[in-house]
């Protein structure tokens, strides 16, 4: 067996090339960092399959373009919960049979969202979110190639909770534009990549930034907003106790993408709006991976600094194409429909099965029903992932798997989010 190291003689060097094998699959959490969660960043934004960036009336726009809440009168507070349940399949190249990824269902994703007017011109906000997040729990077994000695790297459970932190500050130039900057606080409290035989842990923080603008004109409204990438610092644990006999501390970075959002809306009539975005999302972040070893493990052949994996994943930058209308059925009573077209990040060359991407259409409806002094929303979205068959060439002979034939195959992915919330105005 060819690996990283060169070809296997001792049990230190053998020990070696199983550390590098799994730990360099921590390029599959940047995967599933790059999984950012739809409708995950409010109940408007579920609704309208993340359409708001140019609107200036729904709470719900706040975290898609902060430069909204100059637009806002009262002080606002906005409470929503969306579970998300996944559905992923692959057949096996060469195989009849069909196998489930399985992972804990479902996977709630919480919001909140405060703002205030502190003058005639200003206002200030806090919002919490998770815009990215993953679960993916793949059975042993699920991968052929992943057979004998290789069977303890053959990816099993990936898992990503994080959330996001982020007060912005909104200034009205005049009653038609306004700008805002803000901070975003990443957390990530719990990073998993296990395997057959090894797990992966981590968890680390980073702060990022953003800003936002937006022009309101009689029946059009424009906005933009930017957000920075973000470089997490993760600090875990390697456990390869079961299969090796040893523990090891490690870090690594996970890459979160900047993002650029750029809509318009139009008020057609007094009941009807429609309202088309366009995003573009910097995967190119995840073109590197160095995992690091802190700690001196003699046995294996380790000293703390070594360069344990370094992967490439070649994440290409994707746009995004956004289309939502809202109508006032009733006096008192939204409804929202959208519609979002991503590109695929993720090239064979680097395909990997912890996320298995691909070219992704979004379906959206939610309804809004307003009281005195709150308003009850609700909203459902369906995703559907191109179906993708992978045919790469290259035999996996250990090390990193991504983009080898050890996960060529047929996959499906699609997916469910409901979710729930309230908005209050005082």
């Amino acid at each position: 067996m060819q690996g990283r190291y060169g070809r296997l003689s001792m049990p230190p060097t053998f020990s070696r090339l199983c550390l590098t094998s799994v730990l360099i699959t921590v390029a599959s959490l940047c995967h599933a960092s790059g999984f950012s969660v739809p409708g995950g960043l409010s109940i408007a934004g579920l609704g309208t399959a993340d359409t708001l960036v140019a609107n200036p009336i729904e709470v719900g726009a706040l975290p898609y373009n902060p430069a909204a809440m100059s637009f806002h009168e009262e002080r606002k507070l906005v409470l929503g919960v969306t579970g998300v349940w996944p559905n992923s399949n692959v057949t096996p190249e060469g195989e009849s049979r069909k196998i489930s990824d399985d992972p804990d269902s479902p996977i709630f994703v919480p919001n909140l969202y405060f703002m205030s007017q502190a003058s005639d011109r200003l206002a200030l906000g806090l919002g919490i979110n998770a815009p990215f997040g993953l679960e993916t729990n793949w059975k042993a077994g699920t991968f052929p190639e992943f057979s004998g000695p290789l069977a303890p790297f053959e990816p099993t459970k990936s898992r990503l909770e994080m959330f996001n932190l982020n007060p912005n500050i909104s200034y009205r130039i005049n009653e038609h534009a306004s700008f805002a900057a803000g901070l975003d606080y990443y957390r990530v409290r719990d990073a998993t990549s296990d395997t057959q035989g090894i797990g992966l842990s981590g968890d680390g923080d980073d702060l990022g930034w953003n800003a936002a603008f937006m022009y309101v004109l009689d029946r059009w409204s424009f906005g933009m907003s930017y957000l920075s990438a973000v470089e997490v610092n993760l600090d875990g644990e390697f456990d390869a106790t079961k299969t090796f006999g040893f523990k090891v501390n490690s870090e690594t970075e996970l890459n979160f993408p900047d993002i650029f959002r750029l809509g318009v809306r139009y008020q057609a009539t007094e009941k009807l709006a429609v309202e088309f975005d366009f995003d573009w999302t910097g995967w190119s972040a995840f073109d590197e991976i160095v995992v690091k070893s802190t700690d001196n493990v003699p046995a294996a052949g380790i000293s703390s600094g070594d360069i344990l994996a370094v992967t490439t994943n070649n994440w290409d930058n994707t746009n995004s194409y956004h289309l939502a209308a809202t109508y006032q059925m009733l006096p008192a009573t939204q409804l929202r429909l959208g519609y979002t077209f991503n590109q695929n990040p993720q090239p064979e060359a680097s395909f990997s099965p912890r996320y298995p991407n691909s070219r992704r259409h979004l379906f959206s409806t939610g309804l809004k029903q307003e009281f005195s002094g709150w308003d009850l929303e609700g909203g459902i979205m369906y995703g559907r992932w191109e179906d993708r068959t992978i045919d790469n060439s290259q035999p996996y002979t250990g090390g990193d798997a991504n983009g080898t034939s050890a996960y060529n195959g047929k996959y499906e992915l699609d997916g469910v989010l409901a979710g729930i919330g309230a908005n209050f105005h005082f």
